[in-house]
């Protein structure tokens, strides 16, 4: 199962805002709401958070 709980980490950690990600870097409020629920997102997708939070795929998504 995937699960994106690490992301909300990581926004956290960073302090960066879903508003902020939203609204500077264009990431849907729709995208973020499919992170919330646990729902699919695709890899350019992820690629494009982590470059946005310079971060790894293990720091937005871990899979159980």
């Amino acid at each position: 199962m995937i699960n994106y709980s690490p992301f909300f980490n990581t926004i956290k950690s960073k302090k960066i805002s879903q508003n902020t990600l939203s609204n500077n870097y264009f990431v849907s409020k729709n995208t973020i709401n499919k992170l919330r629920n646990n729902k699919s997102v695709s890899l350019s997708t992820i690629e494009y958070l982590c470059k946005i939070l310079n971060c790894n795929v293990n720091e937005i998504v871990c899979i159980k």
